[in-house]
């Protein structure tokens, strides 16, 4: 897997290599190399240098364009130069390389400009010349290659009011952590990675197609139902059928995400008086009607027990709605089922309500699929807090509820305080609603039979329903898509993924 690092972590990998004998300036150089490998150059060619080592790679790139007959340029936009970076911006000026200082309109004319003007170490706002400059980048059409990170960009969080909208990123080592999160995603463009020649530690865990075969397995001929576990999927009330349906069937008379995703029995647990809304579309599904009130699930112990009765895994809470009972359903069944029990959408908010204390006592692997807001209330801060340290806030609530949390966003992390994984796959077509409903169809899928762990078959989950969602986006458009267009994609993207003819066995 490919490893995501923290910053701290890339600075102590630097140090490492430095104290076992590989000088400053062979790094920069090597990062440089990197650089200038990874793209394919072309025309005029402006390498934009802020200050810091950043600007340094500036530096030594732009001589290794020059040296070898490119038409490249510096443009500096302040004096300040990191002992490294003055190593290079004088080997440069020695070589020949035009260098130009930067004011407004400089970078007109250039065909690729390179960002080169801040780095991983930046926090806050763009001020001055380097907001002049990254505005203008942006602006005027160029092809342009940032050098580690979008300037502007918080390479913790992935965060920023303005940075630069890179074409190309070419990340020197490893990826870092903001660079999949949040806005990540608009602003890296086609992303490269240089080595170095040095291996950071890290903890964190990119999800990647060859990731998904240690839980999509081939299957033995001589099998049937039953070996691949019964997923029973909670929810629904009369404001929100669609979402429990969403969940549990998919389109028209097609299974739903939990048997896409390989489960051998779906298990549907609705309210009573909304059941003749699910039973034209009902055909691989099985039902379960629930002892309701005005709509609602009541909570009725036997009829929990009898309906999670043989299953490996259970989905609560998509469409319930803020029903009176839930925090104690919830409750009930944190302290007495005994499978995988995912916890979403307005589960999360009866956890909030009263069931959170419940949790520390509980009998089951639980695994929560907040969205940040949903998670912000369970943790009991505000929503930007969860949006500046996600992994680390999501890690701390793992280890101290001894739970698997799987964080919505535009890259997915997965963690259960030991473990964690992320999944950048997704698209701005699943910014619909039901898109969550759906994933927790696909996790229960992959948790009645999965025997890995949970952060890892939470993370394939994630990355199923991430790349489902893009081939949805490919066949529709990002402005009509819906989430059971999603569910129509999960075959075809896990017949990918396994890269293999069906086996055929027996009913």
């Amino acid at each position: 897997m490919q490893k995501i690092i923290r910053v701290s972590e890339a600075r102590a990998a630097d140090r490492r290599a430095v104290k076992q004998g590989i000088p400053s300036v062979e790094l920069m150089q090597r990062a440089a190399e990197g650089i200038y490998h990874a793209c394919t150059w072309r025309g005029k060619i402006g390498v934009v240098c802020g200050a810091g080592n950043n600007a340094g790679d500036g530096y030594a790139l732009a001589m290794l364009l020059w040296q070898n007959g490119h038409d490249a340029a510096i443009v500096v936009l302040t004096e300040k130069l990191s002992e490294d970076g003055s190593y290079f911006y004088e080997k440069a000026q020695r070589a020949g390389v035009p260098v130009l200082r930067y004011a407004p309109g400089v970078l007109a004319g250039y065909d690729m400009l390179v960002d080169c003007i801040l780095g991983t170490g930046f926090s806050g706002t763009l001020q001055g010349v380097f907001r002049q400059a990254v505005e203008e980048m942006n602006k005027i059409g160029a092809y342009v290659v940032s050098a580690d990170i979008p300037s502007g960009l918080h390479a913790e969080n992935g965060l920023c009011e303005l940075c630069v909208k890179a074409d190309q990123t070419v990340v020197i080592a490893a990826l870092k952590t903001g660079e999949v999160l949040n806005q990540a995603k608009d602003v890296m463009g086609r992303i490269s990675i240089a080595d170095i020649g040095i291996a950071p530690d890290s903890s964190i865990s990119l999800i990647a197609e060859e990731d998904c075969k240690a839980i999509l397995k081939k299957r033995a001929g001589a099998c049937h139902k039953g070996n691949f576990g019964t997923v029973a999927v909670m929810g629904g009330c009369r404001f929100y059928p669609g979402a429990i349906k969403l969940s549990a069937r998919g389109v028209t008379a097609f299974a739903g995400a939990a048997l896409r995703s390989g489960c051998g029995i779906a298990r549907l647990c609705v309210p009573q008086s909304i059941l003749p809304a699910f039973l034209p579309e009902v055909t691989e599904v099985t039902l379960y009607p629930m002892p309701d009130q005005e709509g609602f699930l009541s909570f009725a112990p036997e009829a929990l027990d009898e309906a999670l009765a043989g299953t490996t895994a259970a989905c609560v809470g998509m469409g319930w709605g803020r029903g009176p009972d839930h925090a104690r359903i919830i409750s009930y069944l944190l302290s007495r089922y005994q499978g995988t029990l995912i916890v979403d959408a307005d589960g999360l908010n009866a956890l909030a309500d009263g069931a959170l204390s419940v949790l520390d006592q509980k009998t089951c692997r639980v695994v929560i699929t907040p969205h940040p807001g949903e998670f912000a209330r369970l943790i009991q801060k505000e929503i930007k807090d969860v949006l500046q340290n996600p992994m680390e806030l999501a890690k701390q609530f793992a280890l101290q509820h001894d739970v698997t949390v799987l964080l919505k966003g535009p890259a997915t992390v997965v963690t259960d305080g030991r473990e964690t994984y992320v999944s950048n796959r997704g698209c701005p077509g699943m910014a619909t609603a039901g898109s969550g409903d759906v994933l927790s169809g696909i996790l229960g899928g992959l948790f009645g039979y999965s025997q890995e762990s949970l952060p890892l078959t939470a993370a394939v989950g994630a990355y199923i329903n991430g790349a489902a969602g893009e081939a949805a986006q490919q066949q529709i458009n990002e402005i009509s898509m819906v989430s059971s267009d999603t569910v129509g994609q999960i075959a075809p993207v896990v017949s990918r993924l396994m890269q293999r003819e069906p086996t055929h066995c027996s009913k």
